[in-house]
């Protein structure tokens, strides 16, 4: 015997995109007031969390844990290290405010095998929603910010659902908060290596923010050394090297600015591109 699936009618996709539209919005939303209370962004499964312990999930307790990771809007990545989130006892009004979204359920949240954050509430389609950062994606597993799914690519903060299919498309549902990261940052660190060597340089690509807008007395570095190639080009959010040989992948990328301050290094990667579409809707 064969069973064949219902379709899903048009309305109940509509529904669905529309709940969706809501949701990244709210969730944006409840970001951007925990930055006014607290000065920093948290991970999207803190946003139901209690100010004070909890009998029902222990979890739901802000300070669970030895307190929250929390990323400060200007650097774009986690703090090192916990970060204890409660009001001023002479400001009561300031500090950890939550609940700021309605509780998560165990029915609708991420599980202890889901490669994102465990308790991150789920779209319509059972995906995760996702935080990314203008570094890259915000993956609270490990605490780190890295370049899986949409990359760099976006220059504010973003909540993102990715749509009815559940890939990187043209279907997903972002909102976008905050602003762009004002600190020295290296968001990212490519090799473009032509496909006949003898064609073109091997071209290193370093992208991030507050670069400064002509080389000076700045650099690349690798390993810990100053990269030996040719310029090709040096702004605030960019810079290309032609470089004789390719340096081993993975190897870290740090860039000082002209003014002496170094930006953390991030793993070189390969070079990949990703179409990022307009998101003036949402």
């Amino acid at each position: 015997m064969v069973f064949l699936a219902a379709p899903v009618c048009a309305s109940a996709q509509s529904a669905s995109v529309t709940a969706a539209i809501v949701e990244t919005a709210n969730i944006a939303g409840a970001m951007e007031q925990v930055a006014i209370d607290t000065g920093t962004y948290t991970t999207i499964e803190n946003l139901d969390d209690l100010p004070g312990p909890t009998d029902t999930y222990e979890f739901d307790w802000i300070n669970f844990d030895g307190g929250a990771l929390v990323l400060r809007p200007a650097a774009g990545r986690f703090e090192p290290s916990r970060v204890i989130l409660q009001p001023d006892p002479f400001d009561p009004f300031s500090g950890w405010q939550g609940p700021y979204l309605t509780a998560f359920t165990n029915d609708d949240v991420t599980g202890p095998t889901d490669p994102y954050d465990e308790g991150s509430p789920l779209d319509p389609w059972g995906e995760p929603y996702y935080f990314f950062t203008p570094l890259g994606l915000a993956v609270p597993r490990s605490g780190t910010v890295s370049l899986d799914l949409y990359g760099d690519d976006f220059d504010r903060y973003a909540i993102v659902s990715l749509g009815p299919d559940g890939t990187v498309s043209g279907d997903d549902i972002v909102a976008r908060f905050g602003g762009a990261v004002t600190e020295l940052a290296i968001s990212s660190a490519r090799l473009a290596v032509p496909a006949k060597q003898a064609a073109a340089p091997i071209e290193l690509r370093v992208k991030g923010y507050r670069f400064g807008n002509s080389q000076g007395t700045g650099a690349v570095l690798v390993n810990g050394s100053e990269v030996d190639g040719t310029v090709l080009e040096w702004t605030d959010r960019l810079v290309r090297f032609a470089l004789p040989t390719p340096p081993a992948a993975g190897a870290p990328v740090a860039l000082r600015a002209d003014s002496g301050a170094v930006a953390e290094a991030v793993p070189l990667q390969n070079e990949t591109t990703t179409s990022v579409p307009h998101w003036d809707l949402y």
